[in-house]
């Protein structure tokens, strides 16, 4: 059953939620690129004593550059700078960019710099903590297809700030991937402990670092455990191919109330796009709802089950939720998943909805398109991930 606040028009953009105060903590919801890199860059002028800088990408662009500039500024007052990025997703990024920041004394490091490893294991976490205080999340990279605001220009995305005890959770998240970095051996079985260990209280704000660990992962049984008796379900993701397991929970929270999912038209990956429109068919059979924004490429990771926010790096397929190292906070808050759902009747109200009949009109090339695309994104890829982590071990 469709819930009544779905048939009411949007609010307007202006007018989104920006702001909450709750679980002992002050949120601040960044609906667009141009706010995102406004806040990174304030947030880092406003650091005393530690920057804790990650990310999947950094693209040579006028955000990397602020960025880039921001953090000399702080190295010279005197503060401790770490950056992390990816090696595979921050390819383009020249190493000079690195030096310059080394040269004035920050400790820059590219995680999993083996290149016969980076296929398979990435650090797709976008993170910026200062003085353990304060921290933002989210899925915006640091490049320049985020400038704008996702809707005339640049990708639709969404990040949050955080002011509260979890940015102390946040940073140790941090410190120990920036440690593993190297995917050493050593390194390794140390991130493997600390992952392991973690401990996720389920009344505050909780901080999850999701990594390698198949469906046993921690990321992945705490999102079922929530999904097991949930009656209303939002979802907002760039690239939707959750597990078999996931998706039967997903379809019996359909059954049990209503299901949305907010997928892009436009995708930056385009096979992965092919694979989730291989399982529409079992999405729409069983009443989940299922619209396709359509403006600009959709970036965003957001998840509302029941009255529970999951907001952070991780998209629901296969590859974040059991290969990627991830980062994504739970926030169990009536008040941030009311203010959530209403960013997504915002952008459901740009976004084209599937027909239920929709699987019926695809030809055989289609079909068969999309069932290889399933295949490779669902099958192979997990296998060679997963066989490389076992000799890596």
């Amino acid at each position: 059953m469709v819930p009544e606040s779905t048939n009411t028009p949007p609010v307007a953009s202006d007018a989104l939620p920006e702001e909450a105060a709750d679980l002992g903590h002050r949120f601040r919801w960044l609906h667009t690129g141009t706010a995102a890199y406004e806040t990174m860059v304030a947030m880092v002028d406003g650091a005393n004593g530690a920057v804790d800088v990650e990310f999947y990408t950094v693209a040579p662009s006028g955000p990397a550059g602020r960025l880039q500039a921001a953090l000399l500024r702080a190295l010279a007052r005197g503060v401790r700078v770490r950056v992390l990025l990816d090696a595979f997703g921050s390819s383009a990024l020249p190493a000079a960019w690195d030096e310059r920041l080394r040269v004035a004394g920050a400790d820059v490091r590219r995680f999993n710099p083996r290149p016969l490893l980076r296929w398979s294991f990435r650090d797709h976490r976008k993170l910026i903590v200062c003085d353990e205080r304060v921290a933002l999340i989210g899925g915006f990279n640091v490049t320049a297809e985020f400038e704008g605001d996702g809707i005339q220009q640049g990708w639709r995305d969404l990040g949050v700030l955080i002011e509260g005890p979890v940015a102390k959770d946040l940073a140790a998240g941090f410190a120990s991937v920036f440690a593993a970095a190297s995917l050493g051996r050593k390194t390794v079985r140390l991130l493997a402990r600390f992952l392991g260990n973690q401990s996720v209280g389920l009344e505050g704000a909780a901080a999850i670092v999701g990594g390698p660990g198949g469906p046993r992962a921690l990321l992945n049984r705490i999102l079922r455990a929530d999904l097991k008796a949930a009656s209303r379900v939002d979802i907002a993701a760039a690239y939707f191919l959750p597990t078999r397991r996931m998706r039967r929970l997903l379809r019996q929270s359909a059954r049990r109330g209503y299901v949305r999912l907010l997928l892009s038209v436009n995708s930056d990956v385009p096979v992965a796009r092919l694979a989730s429109q291989h399982i529409y068919r079992t999405m729409l059979r069983n009443g989940v709802e299922l619209r396709e924004y359509e403006p600009q490429v959709m970036h965003t990771k957001a998840l509302v089950v029941d009255d529970v926010v999951y907001v952070g790096s991780a998209n629901l397929d296969t590859r974040s939720l059991q290969l990627n190292f991830e980062l994504l906070v739970r926030l169990p808050s009536p008040l941030l998943a009311a203010q959530l759902r209403a960013r997504i009747d915002h952008d459901c109200a740009m976004a084209r909805r599937v027909p239920p009949d929709w699987p019926e009109h695809r030809t055989f090339l289609q079909r068969l398109l999309q069932r290889w695309s399933y295949f490779l994104v669902a099958r192979v890829d997990p296998f060679l991930a997963r066989s490389q982590f076992r000799h890596l071990r």
